[in-house]
Protein backbone atom coordinates (compact mmCIF):
# COMPACT_ATOMS: atom_id res chain seq x y z
CA UNK A 1 0.00 0.00 0.00
CA UNK A 2 2.14 3.20 -1.32
CA UNK A 3 1.08 6.44 -0.20
CA UNK A 4 2.07 9.79 -1.69
CA UNK A 5 2.59 12.13 0.64
CA UNK A 6 3.77 15.02 -0.93
CA UNK A 7 0.72 14.73 -3.37
CA UNK A 8 -1.84 16.51 -0.85
CA UNK A 9 -2.41 20.13 -0.31
CA UNK A 10 -0.21 21.61 3.23
CA UNK A 11 -1.78 21.51 6.16
CA UNK A 12 -4.29 18.76 6.99
CA UNK A 13 -5.64 15.87 4.66
CA UNK A 14 -7.56 13.32 5.36
CA UNK A 15 -7.47 9.75 3.60
CA UNK A 16 -9.62 6.89 3.32
CA UNK A 17 -8.46 3.31 2.09
CA UNK A 18 -10.46 0.54 1.71
CA UNK A 19 -7.57 -2.35 1.65
CA UNK A 20 -8.04 -5.94 0.97
CA UNK A 21 -6.63 -8.44 4.16
CA UNK A 22 -4.06 -10.10 1.60
CA UNK A 23 -2.62 -7.35 0.71
CA UNK A 24 -1.32 -7.08 4.85
CA UNK A 25 -0.03 -10.86 5.09
CA UNK A 26 -1.43 -11.33 8.09
CA UNK A 27 -0.35 -15.14 9.25
CA UNK A 28 -3.90 -16.71 8.67
CA UNK A 29 -3.60 -19.86 10.37
CA UNK A 30 -4.06 -17.49 13.86
CA UNK A 31 -6.88 -15.43 12.61
CA UNK A 32 -9.31 -14.54 9.99
CA UNK A 33 -10.04 -11.25 8.90
CA UNK A 34 -13.37 -11.12 7.63
CA UNK A 35 -13.94 -8.27 4.81
CA UNK A 36 -11.98 -5.24 3.88
CA UNK A 37 -9.19 -3.46 5.93
CA UNK A 38 -10.85 0.18 6.56
CA UNK A 39 -7.54 2.69 6.67
CA UNK A 40 -7.98 6.09 7.36
CA UNK A 41 -5.10 8.42 7.34
CA UNK A 42 -4.86 11.78 8.91
CA UNK A 43 -2.01 13.72 7.15
CA UNK A 44 -0.65 17.36 8.47
CA UNK A 45 2.10 18.37 6.51
CA UNK A 46 4.33 21.50 6.88
CA UNK A 47 6.96 21.67 4.23
CA UNK A 48 8.50 18.72 4.22
CA UNK A 49 7.79 17.21 6.77
CA UNK A 50 4.79 14.78 7.35
CA UNK A 51 2.91 13.72 10.47
CA UNK A 52 0.58 10.98 9.69
CA UNK A 53 -1.84 9.10 12.48
CA UNK A 54 -3.33 6.12 10.75
CA UNK A 55 -6.44 4.36 12.10
CA UNK A 56 -7.18 0.58 10.82
CA UNK A 57 -10.54 -1.12 11.30
CA UNK A 58 -11.15 -4.51 10.69
CA UNK A 59 -13.59 -7.60 11.72
CA UNK A 60 -11.69 -11.02 12.84
CA UNK A 61 -13.05 -14.20 13.15
CA UNK A 62 -11.48 -15.18 16.66
CA UNK A 63 -11.53 -18.04 18.87
CA UNK A 64 -12.73 -17.55 22.32
CA UNK A 65 -10.08 -18.69 24.76
CA UNK A 66 -12.85 -19.84 27.08
CA UNK A 67 -15.30 -22.10 24.64
CA UNK A 68 -12.96 -22.78 21.49
CA UNK A 69 -16.02 -21.58 19.06
CA UNK A 70 -15.45 -19.04 16.69
CA UNK A 71 -17.10 -15.37 16.83
CA UNK A 72 -16.43 -12.05 15.23
CA UNK A 73 -15.07 -8.76 17.08
CA UNK A 74 -14.16 -5.66 15.15
CA UNK A 75 -10.66 -4.66 16.00
CA UNK A 76 -9.72 -0.74 15.95
CA UNK A 77 -6.10 0.23 16.21
CA UNK A 78 -4.09 3.55 15.49
CA UNK A 79 -0.08 4.14 15.06
CA UNK A 80 1.56 7.47 14.45
CA UNK A 81 4.54 8.28 12.84
CA UNK A 82 6.80 11.35 11.14
CA UNK A 83 7.97 12.01 7.55
CA UNK A 84 10.76 13.88 7.07
CA UNK A 85 12.31 14.40 3.30
CA UNK A 86 15.81 15.46 3.14
CA UNK A 87 17.03 18.22 1.77
CA UNK A 88 19.42 17.99 -1.61
CA UNK A 89 23.13 16.75 0.21
CA UNK A 90 21.49 16.52 3.48
CA UNK A 91 22.11 12.69 5.15
CA UNK A 92 20.03 10.98 7.71
CA UNK A 93 21.14 12.03 10.98
CA UNK A 94 23.51 9.78 13.18
CA UNK A 95 21.56 11.36 16.48
CA UNK A 96 18.16 12.74 17.02
CA UNK A 97 19.56 16.16 18.09
CA UNK A 98 20.19 16.73 14.27
CA UNK A 99 16.70 15.70 13.29
CA UNK A 100 15.11 19.23 14.20
CA UNK A 101 13.57 17.77 17.47
CA UNK A 102 11.54 15.54 15.92
CA UNK A 103 10.59 12.17 18.56
CA UNK A 104 13.36 9.67 17.19
CA UNK A 105 10.40 6.92 17.82
CA UNK A 106 8.50 7.05 14.73
CA UNK A 107 10.66 8.80 12.65
CA UNK A 108 11.07 8.35 8.47
CA UNK A 109 13.52 10.09 6.87
CA UNK A 110 13.02 10.14 2.49
CA UNK A 111 15.46 10.92 0.18
CA UNK A 112 14.72 14.70 -1.18
CA UNK A 113 13.82 12.54 -4.75
CA UNK A 114 11.51 10.47 -2.77
CA UNK A 115 7.61 11.61 -2.66
CA UNK A 116 5.87 8.06 -1.13
CA UNK A 117 5.76 5.47 1.31
CA UNK A 118 4.85 2.12 1.90
CA UNK A 119 2.49 1.84 4.76
CA UNK A 120 1.55 -2.09 4.55
CA UNK A 121 3.90 -2.62 7.61
CA UNK A 122 1.91 0.24 9.50
CA UNK A 123 -1.87 -1.29 8.81
CA UNK A 124 -0.45 -4.74 10.03
CA UNK A 125 1.36 -3.36 13.40
CA UNK A 126 -1.85 -1.19 14.03
CA UNK A 127 -4.09 -4.16 13.46
CA UNK A 128 -1.99 -6.68 15.09
CA UNK A 129 -1.53 -4.67 18.54
CA UNK A 130 -5.02 -4.45 18.59
CA UNK A 131 -6.12 -8.14 18.57
CA UNK A 132 -6.77 -8.77 22.18
CA UNK A 133 -4.25 -11.83 23.66
CA UNK A 134 -7.08 -13.79 25.26
CA UNK A 135 -10.42 -13.54 22.88
CA UNK A 136 -13.23 -13.95 24.84
CA UNK A 137 -16.52 -14.34 22.95
CA UNK A 138 -18.66 -12.94 25.90
CA UNK A 139 -18.16 -12.00 29.31
CA UNK A 140 -20.63 -14.38 30.24
CA UNK A 141 -18.77 -17.09 28.45
CA UNK A 142 -18.78 -20.45 30.67
CA UNK A 143 -16.11 -22.57 29.19
CA UNK A 144 -16.03 -25.69 28.47
CA UNK A 145 -16.39 -28.87 31.38
CA UNK A 146 -12.84 -30.03 31.92
CA UNK A 147 -13.96 -33.39 32.01
CA UNK A 148 -15.86 -34.10 28.86
CA UNK A 149 -15.29 -31.03 26.91
CA UNK A 150 -18.71 -29.83 26.85
CA UNK A 151 -19.44 -26.44 25.65
CA UNK A 152 -21.58 -24.87 28.89
CA UNK A 153 -23.09 -22.44 26.58
CA UNK A 154 -24.56 -24.70 24.75
CA UNK A 155 -26.24 -26.89 27.59
CA UNK A 156 -24.84 -28.76 31.52
CA UNK A 157 -22.69 -31.54 31.46
CA UNK A 158 -23.40 -34.89 33.67
CA UNK A 159 -19.95 -34.46 35.21
CA UNK A 160 -19.30 -34.35 38.86
CA UNK A 161 -18.13 -30.93 39.47
CA UNK A 162 -16.68 -31.56 42.48
CA UNK A 163 -14.24 -34.14 41.74
CA UNK A 164 -11.25 -34.96 42.94
CA UNK A 165 -8.23 -33.94 40.50
CA UNK A 166 -6.06 -37.00 39.96
CA UNK A 167 -3.39 -35.24 40.21
CA UNK A 168 -3.68 -34.66 43.98
CA UNK A 169 -4.57 -38.27 44.71
CA UNK A 170 -1.40 -39.15 45.77
CA UNK A 171 -1.30 -36.24 47.98
CA UNK A 172 -4.56 -36.60 49.16
CA UNK A 173 -3.00 -40.60 50.14
CA UNK A 174 -0.26 -39.07 52.67
CA UNK A 175 -2.54 -36.59 54.18
CA UNK A 176 -5.39 -39.19 55.15
CA UNK A 177 -2.33 -41.58 56.52
CA UNK A 178 -0.44 -38.83 58.31
CA UNK A 179 -3.91 -38.35 59.98
CA UNK A 180 -4.84 -41.34 61.46
CA UNK A 181 -1.64 -41.59 63.48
Amino acid sequence: MILDLFETTPDYTGITIDADAAQLELPGDEFFIDGPVRVELALNRSEDIVHVVLNARATFVLECVRCLERFRQNIEGTVSFVVRRLKIGETIPETMEEGKGLDEEGLIFLKYNERSIDITDFVRDAVILSIPVKPICAEQCRGICPICGQNKNVGDCTCAENRPDPRWQSLSKLIKKNFKR
